[in-house]
């Protein structure tokens, strides 16, 4: 949670995600907060690619190297 307000994280919201203590809505809330201060990785207002996105195209890229 403390990364999320620094605006050092992202939410992670793919297959497998746990938001304990704290509920989903909390920590999108709390991404919001730190996107709209422009803070951390938010400091240009948006992501060139989100961590979901990264992850695809080194998926793809591995599978066209096979």
């Amino acid at each position: 949670m403390e990364m999320l307000k620094a605006g050092w994280a992202t939410v992670y919201e793919q297959g497998g995600a746990e938001y304990y203590p704290y509920t989903k809505e909390a920590f999108m809330k709390t991404e919001a907060t730190a996107k709209a201060a422009r803070k951390g990785i938010w400091v240009k207002g948006k992501l060139n690619e989100t961590p979901a996105e990264y992850k695809r195209r080194h998926a793809a890229a591995e599978a066209s190297n096979k």
